[in-house]
C-alpha cells in the first residue's frame, strides 16, 4: 500500500512538473500573430514566422501559405501547411531566411470553379472577402517589416491552390512566383498571369480533378507563359507533402524575381 502511494505521489510531483515546464517554455521569438477584420465581421488571424536570425537592416523574401479546407476549422493561428511545415525546418529556415505568413479562414479562399466536360466556369472572378483580408495583411506586413517586395510568393494546397490561382489572376503584380497544389484556376484568365508557376497535382485525385491543373497548364502555355508541371503517377488528392519533398522546389522558388513592367 505504501508503494502504490509513493508511486501515485511520484506520478503527480513529475505531473506537476512537467506541467509547469510546458507553461515555463518561452514563446516562438520568431512568431507574431496578427488578426485582419472587414466591415462585415469576416476575420483572417494570421501567424507571421520572421526570417532567422532576422536584420532589419536587410530585406528578406516572404511566402505566403495558404491552407486547405481540413483547417478551417482549426483553432485560431493554429493551420498548417505542407508548405509552412516544410519551410519551418530547422535546416531549411537557416538555408532560405523568409518570412512566412500562415492566414485562416473560417469562409473559404474562393469559391472552386465547376468543370463541366472540357469546360470551366469562370467562378473565382470576383474575389473572396478573406483573400481581400489576406491582401490587406500582406500590404500591413510588407510596411511593418523588411520584405523584399521582389521576392513575395505564395503555395497554396487544395483549397489553398484555389486561392493561389485567385491571388496570382487577381494581383498579378504583386508575385514572384506561386505554387498551386491540386487548385483549380480560370483557364480564360491565365493570360493574365506575370509570375513564374510550378503546378503539382496528383493524377489520381477524387476531390480536385487532374484536369483542373492540366487545364491551367495548357492554357499558360498557349499563352507563352512561364510555368513547369508535375503530375504524381497513382496518387490522390493529398499530393501537397510530395510536392514539398520535392528537392528542387525550394531552390526554384527562392531564386525567383519579380518582373518589373
Amino acid at each position: 500500500m505504501k508503494y502504490l502511494r509513493f508511486t501515485l505521489l511520484s506520478l503527480l510531483c513529475f505531473s506537476l512538473h512537467m506541467s509547469a515546464a510546458v507553461q515555463e517554455q518561452p514563446a516562438r521569438e520568431d512568431l507574431v500573430t496578427r488578426e485582419w477584420k472587414d466591415a462585415d465581421g469576416i476575420t483572417v488571424p494570421c501567424q507571421i514566422y520572421l526570417p532567422l536570425h532576422y536584420d532589419k537592416s536587410k530585406k528578406y523574401p516572404l511566402v505566403l501559405c495558404l491552407h486547405g479546407a481540413g483547417d478551417m476549422h482549426s483553432a485560431p493561428y493554429a493551420a498548417r501547411t505542407a508548405a509552412s511545415t516544410a519551410l519551418l525546418v530547422p535546416g531549411m529556415r537557416s538555408k532560405y531566411p523568409a518570412f512566412l505568413l500562415v492566414p485562416q479562414t473560417t469562409t473559404g479562399w474562393a469559391k472552386r470553379p465547376e468543370r463541366k466536360g472540357n469546360i470551366v466556369s469562370a467562378g473565382i472572378q470576383s474575389e473572396s472577402a478573406a483573400l481581400k483580408l489576406v491582401m490587406q495583411g500582406l500590404a500591413d506586413v510588407m510596411k511593418e517589416y523588411s520584405v523584399d517586395a521582389d521576392r513575395v510568393y505564395v503555395s497554396g494546397q487544395s483549397m489553398g491552390g484555389v486561392g493561389t490561382w485567385s491571388l496570382i489572376l487577381h494581383h498579378p503584380e504583386v508575385f514572384a512566383a506561386a505554387v498551386p497544389i491540386c487548385g483549380v484556376g480560370d483557364p480564360q484568365q491565365a493570360a493574365n498571369i506575370r509570375c513564374p508557376v510550378w503546378v503539382f497535382h496528383g493524377a489520381e485525385d477524387k476531390t480536385v480533378p487532374v484536369a483542373c491543373s492540366r487545364d491551367m497548364v495548357q492554357a499558360m502555355n498557349k499563352a507563352g507563359l512561364t510555368v513547369k508541371y508535375t503530375e504524381f503517377p497513382e496518387v490522390g488528392h493529398a499530393s501537397w507533402k510530395l510536392a514539398w519533398n520535392e528537392k528542387e522546389l525550394a531552390p526554384w522558388l527562392f531564386v525567383q524575381c519579380r518582373k518589373k513592367p
